[in-house]
């Protein structure tokens, strides 16, 4: 695996001496690469089997929360296959949060000056290969949302993989796929999101992504939000959908979207499920699971967070466009 190679060994380079041309390299390198040719080096998968019965003393609509020390292929996977949905409290302490939340805003200020035509440091240097790849075209995306993909800001991107390999995640998220995983430079994103006008519409990603791939979600929220904050959290529809559900109809805005109707079926009289997270909390669930971001009068203030989805690398959806990690 030579790919894998030379991102050890420029990971190494940096890791010695932090240099903005690196970590533009690193950042192409993770990019840049043959997926059927890594797809064939990789072992088979071994599928993962949840438990035949839920293991949290919750009921089935409800989320179970662990701490992340309990944080294994097992509660997560048992998690979102019982409930849809699993929340980890502390997944990250709030002083590395609040390290999270300057570096997105050096990020954002940063894209506001290379859209500008101004030159800029790896905070956010699009890899070349970003800028005329066939299915993310580079469009400035995020200056009206308060969000860009990780992929954009090739320091952030290291900071991050950096992160992720001192808590171990990759041996979790593995296990539990059953396959090497691969990051998508579309589902990696930064977020400083202002509160929204008018409610969101739901969706699953399994709805672009496909139903059929192997994938699990991370969301780390950076701020305090949701119910009783000034800071628009999720909203999720309780308990596990298995299936895509309809889209585009009853005034969705999106072909993919799930308009209020539809999802009013699957709450089937329930509430909708707003949880409050703390700063570093995060919650993990699959393609199937169908949510939007928060809404309401309440909700005055921005919300930071990173959103990374991770995607079984045997039948890895090629329009998101696969990151090595």
């Amino acid at each position: 695996m030579q790919v894998l190679d030379t991102i050890q060994e420029l990971t190494q380079q940096n890791r010695q001496a932090r240099d903005d041309e690196l970590e533009i390299r690193l950042a192409a390198q993770r990019i840049d690469f043959d997926l059927d040719q890594q797809r064939a080096q990789c072992a088979p998968r071994r599928p993962w089997n949840p438990a035949p019965d839920s293991p949290f003393t919750v009921g089935a609509r409800e989320l179970p929360e662990i701490d992340r020390a309990a944080v294994s292929a097992e509660t997560l996977g048992n998690g979102v296959h019982h409930h849809g949905a699993i929340i980890v409290r502390n997944f990250w302490k709030p002083s590395l949060a609040a390290q999270y939340r300057e570096q997105i805003d050096q990020v954002l200020d940063e894209q506001v000056r290379f859209d500008a035509g101004e030159a800029t440091s790896s905070w956010y240097r699009p890899p070349d290969v970003l800028l005329n790849h066939r299915f993310c075209r580079y469009k400035g995306m995020g200056r009206q949302t308060g969000s860009t993909w990780a992929a954009n800001s090739p320091r952030i991107m290291f900071n991050l993989l950096e992160e992720f390999q001192r808590m171990g995640l990759r041996r979790a998220v593995e296990e539990y796929l059953g396959e090497q995983s691969l990051l998508s430079v579309k589902k990696w994103v930064v977020r400083r999101v202002k509160p929204l006008a008018a409610p969101a519409n739901w969706h699953q990603d399994g709805s672009f992504m496909g139903k059929d791939v192997h994938s699990i979600n991370m969301w780390i929220a950076l701020s305090e939000c949701g119910p009783g904050t000034s800071v628009p959290g999720l909203d999720l529809v309780p308990g596990r959908i298995d299936h895509i559900v309809e889209t585009g109809t009853d005034g969705a805005v999106f072909d993919w979207s799930v308009s209020a109707k539809e999802a009013a079926r699957y709450l089937a009289g329930d509430e909708v499920l707003q949880p409050h997270f703390n700063i570093g909390d995060a919650i993990f669930f699959d393609h199937f699971n169908l949510h939007r971001t928060s809404s309401g009068p309440a909700f005055i203030e921005p919300r930071y967070a990173i959103e990374c989805w991770f995607l079984g690398v045997s039948n890895y959806p090629e329009r998101q466009v696969p990151v090595l990690w």
